[in-house]
């Protein structure tokens, strides 16, 4: 009985009293007329009678299992019991508001709702830490609170604002601005005005689109009560880490990907402040396979060759080009670097915010990481092997013996595990996102010339 939740179907309800002991008989009706979990929390003695003619005892067990449900709140309060001497099934008592708690919001036999923890922000986790600038942050505070609850599936009753009031000041004690019995009704004031603010207008403004350089902040999804927490996840992973447990560092940070991403794209400090709660994204291998993870990888590689051959027969059309010609790695670079020039954008951008290209050939040795907000990719040839890296925040990313698709792979795996915006500038990459990752959900801005070069590449498949 007590796997019967509001969402459960009528065939879970009837399994369940199957389970209880319930008559197979008496079960059947009882899925037969329709009623689900939610239903069965409301049904009276009326409606007991006409389902379940005669079945005096058995409308008895089914209603003391649903007594069972109840929530402690419930429990502690005097509930009349039927007597056993009564042939009727007329008493309502047991079922009646006014002896089951009638100021709850909601259905007094749902029981209540336990939301899990938020999952803080960087930012946010350290005031709370701190204990320093939280009252000047409150609003901050209450705002991620608030987004985390209406992505684990929302609260509106008054005992499951006071069960996460009471979790979250145990957590976080420096959250509790009064005295008394009922400490967190400051909070839990703020956070149902907040979450009521943001139902209203998703309601009346529908779901604001996201723009360019801005994030908002996605909250952590329940968790499996089967399976570790993301806390537990991270203590695991670092266990690994310092013994150099490579397989296991791995298996961690996959099985951790879904709810990294989720934190991710709720932070707003940036590439610093992503690397600096994730550590390990530092590594080039770790942001590829996190790459990796975003987009289907056989789709792209399948395509390189394609993508190649194509744009050789758009930028120069007049060279007399085989199918079966593979160009070198030095074909290959020089093909990219005609690809960027004639995609150059210069519209929108001061020269004082000029930008360097962000493809480029140079010695790594002399390579400089000073870019404040632009990661480029810089290649090295010597004897006909490739080194790559892509400078980025003051980080270098490197590659030792790669082909040029693993150089763009980890320059666009830069853009995406970070959720960085391409500069106006660098039309190359939307083009590469475009026409070899075949990512179109993300939008970017489209010039004139990547208009131009597009058409003409795409004429060249079709012909």
């Amino acid at each position: 009985m007590e796997s019967i939740t509001n969402n459960s179907s009528p065939k879970d309800v009837k399994e369940s009293l199957l389970l209880q002991g319930i008559p197979e008989s008496d079960a059947l009706k009882v899925e037969e007329n329709g009623v689900d979990g939610e239903a069965l929390f409301h049904l009276k003695d009326e409606d007991f009678r006409i389902m379940l003619p005669g079945r005096v005892g058995v409308v008895r067990k089914i209603r003391l299992l649903l007594d069972s449900l109840k929530t402690p709140i419930m429990n502690s309060m005097e509930v009349e019991k039927m007597s056993a001497s009564s042939s009727s099934i007329e008493d309502e008592s047991l079922f009646s508001p006014a002896t089951s708690g009638s100021f709850l919001t909601s259905s007094p036999l749902v029981p209540i709702r336990e939301i899990p923890l938020p999952c803080f922000s960087t930012r946010v986790l350290k005031w709370l830490k701190s204990e320093e600038n939280v009252v000047e942050n409150i609003d901050k505070i209450i705002e991620e609170m608030a987004h985390h609850v209406i992505a684990n599936g929302d609260m509106k009753a008054r005992r499951d604002y006071d069960q996460f009031g009471k979790r979250i000041l145990q957590e976080y004690p420096c959250l509790k601005f009064t005295s008394g019995k009922n400490d967190w009704s400051y909070i839990n004031n703020k956070l149902s005005q907040k979450i009521r603010n943001i139902r209203w207008r998703q309601k009346r403004l529908g779901k604001p689109k996201k723009t360019e350089g801005v994030r908002s902040f996605v909250a952590l999804q329940p968790e499996d009560a089967n399976q570790m927490s993301f806390e537990e996840m991270e203590e695991e992973l670092q266990k690994a880490v310092d013994a150099h447990d490579e397989p296991r560092i791995n298996h961690i940070m996959r099985k951790s990907f879904k709810k990294r991403r989720q934190i991710i794209q709720g932070m707003t400090g940036g590439m610093e402040e992503i690397l600096e709660r994730f550590p390990l994204l530092k590594e080039s291998h770790h942001v590829i396979s996190e790459f990796l993870g975003l987009i289907k990888a056989g789709d792209y590689e399948s395509r390189y060759v394609q993508f190649l051959q194509g744009l050789e027969k758009t930028l120069h059309p007049e060279k007399d080009y085989k199918e079966e010609d593979e160009p070198d790695i030095s074909d290959e670079i020089e093909l990219l670097l005609d690809l960027q020039t004639t995609l150059k954008c210069g519209k929108g951008a001061k020269k004082s915010h000029k930008l360097r290209p962000v493809i480029a050939k140079a010695q790594l040795k002399d390579t400089r990481s000073d870019d404040p907000q632009v990661p480029r990719l810089i290649l090295e040839t010597s004897e006909g092997t490739l080194k790559a890296a892509v400078v980025a925040y003051g980080h270098i990313f490197e590659l030792a013996k790669c082909q040029v698709i693993d150089a763009i792979r980890l320059l666009m795996a830069t853009y995406y595990v970070f959720d960085l915006t391409y500069p106006t500038q660098y039309q190359v990459l939307g083009f590469f996102q475009f026409w070899l990752l075949n990512d179109t959900k993300n939008d970017f801005f489209k010039s004139s010339s990547f208009h131009k070069v597009s058409r003409k590449f795409e004429n060249v498949f079709n012909s």
